[in-house]
């Protein structure tokens, strides 16, 4: 069930324009594997794509005639397939099959995923082999590993002694090390979280604020009522990439939609792009307040830079944290910036040929801003002292 909700959200659409578009000759097997090929480039498969002569010549794109890599992963698939694994694990475990449920689980999308790679190899669009048999299969797991955890931990017998066996590398480290990678590492967790949460709210107002111009970029390329619904969906299934590379955009760091292409804080340079309706949101030109939108991601990571101070206080036992203080603001400015860079990562790549090849963020570039940004809010707020309402637990 869970690789059928994942395979309808492009398939549904796609077939609705076979059938609407009989006329047109296009056997219905073209239909399936654009579907299939939809859902393995959401699950982080990368295609290799070798266009036809004419086509590559109609579409007039510098480097289209000569074969390129599609890269870019619309995230909505592969967090789908999370969730839902994630779903399927706490079902396993609280039916009573600790191990057999989720192997099998795993083990079946593991040999349906086998099959629509089978399906989706054709020369003129190759996907990768290792990454179509293993990523979606990972991604499935790892969302019915976070789903079971829990239940396992309390299930006893084999299943506790293989969870203390993974984790018992860390509960043997001193317990002020404990403390002060457990509370750098969540600090860092909530000031991305907390970011990506102001980048989709502007990502929202954005969207309000220039749909005039979204609507003119949907009237002229001139898709239809059906082309126009498969290319909405399109875009929502990008939204996690979009809300990501706002997250950049706040930062400083920017990101791009072809190579030599700059969209940052500091303004716009743009190149001929897609004619993607969400690209209507970008500003053009200079962008009002400059850098000051940096201090965004800063006054983030102050607020949680002292709300970890009051937790490692409460873990150590007293306001006396010494140079335990700056080790935390490191190791969270260090995982800010290894999971940003992490994000960046599988939110960006290839998306096209030629100039194309590199669309989303940069990942070393975003990992430097956000450790310097990082770095100087959590060294301020570990430095606060706290308020006398912060009492230490004995």
């Amino acid at each position: 069930m869970v690789m059928a909700a994942g395979l309808a959200i492009p398939f549904v659409p796609l077939t609705i324009m076979w059938l609407t578009r009989l006329n047109l000759g296009i056997n219905f097997d073209v239909y399936w594997r654009a579907a299939s090929d939809i859902w393995l480039l959401g699950h982080g498969v990368h295609f290799g794509v070798t266009l036809d002569p004419k086509l590559a010549a109609a579409i007039g794109l510098p480097g289209a005639a000569t074969p390129f890599l599609l890269s870019i992963a619309p995230l909505a698939f592969g967090l789908l397939t999370l969730l839902l694994g994630a779903r399927v694990g706490r079902r396993t475990i609280e039916a009573g099959t600790r191990f057999i449920g989720p192997i099998t689980a795993i083990a079946t999308f593991a040999g349906l995923t086998a099959i629509i790679v089978g399906f989706a190899i054709l020369p003129a669009v190759m996907p990768s082999l290792w990454r179509g048999f293993v990523l979606p299969p990972a991604i499935f797991a790892a969302g019915v590993i976070i789903g079971a955890r829990g239940e396992i931990g309390r299930s006893g017998g084999t299943a506790e002694r293989m969870q203390k066996a993974v984790t018992g590398w860390a509960r043997a480290l001193p317990e002020h090390v404990q403390s002060v990678i457990t509370v750098g590492v969540r600090g860092a967790a909530g000031t991305l979280f907390s970011l990506a949460g102001v980048a989709a709210v502007m990502l929202a107002l954005m969207v309000i604020i220039n749909f005039p111009q979204m609507v003119g970029l949907y009237e002229g390329l001139q898709a239809g009522p059906g082309g126009s619904f498969v290319l909405t969906l399109a875009q929502i299934m990008l939204m996690p990439n979009f809300v990501l590379w706002v997250m950049s955009w706040l930062t400083g760091a920017g990101f791009a939609i072809g190579v030599g292409s700059s969209v940052s804080p500091l303004g716009t340079q743009l190149g001929p792009i897609p004619s993607l309706p969400m690209f209507g949101i970008i500003p053009s030109g200079e962008i009002w307040g400059g850098y000051f939108w940096v201090v965004i991601p800063v006054v983030i990571a102050l607020i949680w830079a002292m709300s970890m101070r009051r937790q490692l206080v409460i873990k150590f036992g007293g306001p006396h944290l010494g140079g335990w203080a700056l080790v935390t603001a490191l190791v969270m400015s260090f995982a800010s910036a290894l999971i940003a860079m992490a994000l960046a990562w599988i939110a960006s790549g290839s998306g096209g040929p030629g100039r194309l090849s590199l669309v989303g963020v940069v990942p070393w570039q975003l990992g430097v801003w956000i450790f310097i940004e990082v770095v100087i809010a959590s060294v301020i707020g570990m430095s606060i002292p706290l308020g006398a309402s912060a009492k230490p637990v004995k």
